[in-house]
């Protein structure tokens, strides 16, 4: 009920040309779009917030451009956001991960649109082309149509008979996250594989069919070239998807791992970064800084000027999950209007 009301406020808003006084408002902000995944079968259906339909991206695009708002590179806008110079509402499209459709769905149609796009690339699954552990785990108990599962012959599980009625959301849960936390942190990669295996087995969904549509895979180095070629921007994300909080030498491996793949297939220093999952503290930024970055954005909402803190800067995270009225609110300035009233309202 209380999205329905949004939707409609919004689009009352907008036909009362609101939309458009906000963004005169917020003309001189940059807005950062974050992207993920692209589907190419039922991935937004499993996960809205992570993956996007093609036909969905495209009518993000065609609006973009409609209300000609500029579309900068990642570099030449934040140099031009620190000396508060930025064209008139512009804005930077980022990529998180580098899943396989983004070769396949994305880059034909920014292209179309001559739009520069940068992907935060993470690494580990790149060179090891095999689908994310911890993804296909969720998707394959989000795809079974079984509803009793006995798990007692899996080596992830110590707790002997273990007959599961799927369909309680809190078992469900519960198995999900002892099997990946096993197979994250006790695990090789071909182990990890195996135990999907017996789970595709276990759950009447078919691993290798998974693996070969590559739907929940990244996209392989030589692939990276390719996007390379087409104009994309790659910069840093992590090697393996993790960048703790509380542990400096952990942390400077994940960034020195990544940047040393990376740099195998660019001519280019990679400088700018993003936070993996969104998980930051400002403790990060000596150690950033000591890398050699210059830029890390996060998954927190808003617009940046030459304030924001350029290891902190904020996006808008679009989705299979956002409506396009709601594209449009964030689009134009709305939301950022609503957000900073609200704050204001909070002082007060």
């Amino acid at each position: 009920m209380r999205i329905i009301v949004k939707k409609i406020f919004l689009h009352v808003c907008w036909l009362l040309g609101l939309f458009h006084v906000s963004r005169y408002l917020m003309k001189d902000k940059l807005q950062i779009l974050c992207y993920h995944g692209f589907e190419t079968s039922d991935e937004s259906s499993f996960r809205p917030n992570l993956f996007i339909k093609k036909e969905t991206f495209s009518r993000r695009l065609a609006l973009i451009s409609k209300y000609e708002f500029p579309v900068l590179p990642l570099n030449d806008a934040l140099d031009k956001l620190r000396h508060n110079n930025l064209p008139k509402n512009a804005i930077v499209i980022t990529i998180d991960d580098g899943f396989d459709n983004v070769l396949n769905v994305s880059s034909d149609i920014l292209q179309a649109y001559k739009y520069p796009a940068t992907l935060y690339l993470t690494t580990y699954y790149a060179q090891k082309e095999s689908p994310i552990f911890r993804l296909v785990v969720q998707y394959m108990f989000w795809k079974t149509n079984k509803q009793l599962v006995n798990f007692g012959d899996c080596i992830w599980n110590k707790h002997g008979d273990m007959s599961i009625d799927l369909s309680a959301d809190d078992e469900c849960d519960r198995v999900i996250w002892m099997c990946i936390n096993y197979g994250e942190n006790k695990c090789s990669e071909p182990e990890r594989i195996s135990i999907c295996q017996q789970l595709g087995a276990l759950l009447g969904v078919d691993y290798k069919e998974l693996s070969e549509s590559r739907i929940l895979s990244l996209i392989t180095m030589d692939e990276v070239k390719l996007l390379i070629n087409k104009g994309f921007d790659v910069q840093l994300h992590t090697h393996r998807h993790a960048f703790p909080t509380d542990n400096e030498s952990t942390a400077k491996k994940e960034i020195v791992d990544n940047r040393d793949v990376i740099g195998q297939v660019v001519d280019y220093p990679t400088k700018h970064f993003c936070y993996p999952s969104g998980v930051w503290s400002k403790t990060q930024w000596p150690w950033l800084e000591r890398l050699g970055v210059e830029s890390a954005t996060t998954c927190l909402p808003g617009l940046n000027d030459s304030s924001t803190p350029m290891l902190a800067l904020t996006r808008f995270l679009d989705g299979e999950n956002i409506s396009d009225i709601e594209f449009k609110a964030e689009l134009f300035g709305f939301m950022e209007l609503m957000r900073m009233l609200k704050k204001r309202m909070r002082t007060a």
